[in-house]
C-alpha cells in the first residue's frame, strides 16, 4: 500500500473543487426567470394603476372645467324683444342630424362672444348677430372632442324664433372661418345604427332645455287671466303683464379616462364616466 495516499488523520490528501451541477443551474435559471416575470408584472401593474389614476384625474378636470365654462356663458346670455313679439332668451339647443337619428348635442348661447357681457346690456330691440354667438358642440373631424366655436367675421342676424334657426346654426358650423377652442378631448363615442357599410360614430354629449312656464303653457293662456297667474313662475313673481321665467339647461358628458388621438372614432375603454350639470337662467318674460 502506498502510504502517500493517506494523511496522518486518515483522509485523502487531494481536495475536490465543487461547482454547480446542470440541475442546479436549471433550477436557478427557472427561479430567476419566474422572479423576472413577477417583477415585470408588478411594474406593469403599478404603471397601469398610475395611468388609470392620472387619467381619471385628467378626465374629471376636463369635464368639470368644460361644464363650468358652459355655465358661465349661459349666465351671460342676452334677451331681445321685437315689436309685436314676446321676450326671447338667446339660448337654444339644436339637434345634430345623423343618417337615421338626431342628437341634441349643439348648444347655442347669445353671450356677446367669448368675453360674454350680453346679459348686462338689457333686453335688446334687435336680433342677435352670428358673431355674438358661442356654440358648444363636437368637432366634425373628431367626435371625441368637445369644442367652443365662434364665427367672428359673420355679422348677419339670426332669429332664435325663426323656423330655419337650426339649419342656419348647422350652416355656421360648416364655415371654414369658424374659430374653435378645445374644451375636452376625452368624450366617449358610440356607434349609431346605420344602413351603410360602416357605422356612424357620435360623441356622447347631450344638452336639454327646460322652461317654466313652458312655451305651450304661455301660448295657451291670456296675460292677466287667472290661468296666467296660476302658471309656475320662478319664485312666484308675476304681474298682469310680466312674469319671472326660469330656463334650465341640463348637460351630460360621458368621458374616457384616456384621451384618443385625432381621427379615431371608437372608445378606448369599455366604461364611460358620466358627468351631469345644469345651469339656471331667470329673466322677465313679457308677452
Amino acid at each position: 500500500m502506498d502510504s502517500g495516499q493517506w494523511t496522518g488523520n486518515g483522509t485523502r490528501g487531494r481536495s475536490h473543487a465543487h461547482g454547480f451541477t446542470l440541475v442546479e443551474l436549471l433550477i436557478s435559471l427557472t427561479l430567476t426567470t419566474m422572479l423576472s416575470f413577477v417583477m415585470g408584472a408588478m411594474i406593469l401593474a403599478a404603471h397601469d394603476g398610475w395611468e388609470h389614476s392620472n387619467g381619471l384625474s385628467e378626465a374629471n378636470q376636463q369635464a368639470r372645467t368644460s361644464q363650468d365654462r358652459i355655465k358661465y356663458m349661459i349666465s351671460q346670455a342676452g334677451q331681445y324683444r321685437l315689436t309685436g313679439q314676446s321676450t326671447t332668451l338667446g339660448i337654444a339647443v339644436v339637434e345634430q342630424r345623423y343618417p337615421l337619428v338626431n342628437s341634441p348635442e349643439i348648444l347655442v348661447v347669445w353671450s356677446g362672444g367669448r368675453a360674454g357681457g350680453m346679459v348686462s346690456a338689457g333686453v335688446q330691440s334687435r336680433l342677435p348677430r352670428v358673431n355674438e354667438l358661442v356654440i358648444y358642440t363636437l368637432s366634425s373631424a373628431n367626435p371625441t372632442r368637445l369644442m367652443e366655436i365662434v364665427h367672428p367675421t359673420d355679422a348677419s342676424d339670426l332669429d332664435f324664433r325663426a323656423a330655419d334657426f337650426a339649419s342656419r346654426v348647422r350652416d355656421v358650423l360648416t364655415s371654414a372661418l369658424c374659430q374653435e377652442i378645445l374644451l375636452c378631448d376625452r368624450i366617449r363615442t358610440s356607434e349609431l345604427f346605420s344602413l351603410g357599410p360602416s357605422p356612424t360614430v357620435a360623441g356622447n354629449v347631450r344638452f336639454e332645455r327646460c322652461d317654466s312656464p313652458t312655451d305651450a303653457e304661455l301660448q295657451s293662456v291670456a296675460p292677466g287671466s287667472t290661468a296666467w297667474f296660476d302658471l309656475v313662475w320662478a319664485q312666484g313673481i308675476v304681474s298682469s303683464g310680466t312674469g319671472m321665467r326660469q330656463t334650465n339647461i341640463r348637460m351630460e358628458l360621458q368621458v374616457e379616462s384616456r384621451s384618443q388621438p385625432p381621427g379615431t372614432g371608437s372608445a378606448t375603454t369599455t366604461t364611460a364616466i358620466p358627468f351631469f350639470a345644469s345651469a339656471s337662467y331667470r329673466h322677465v318674460y313679457q308677452p
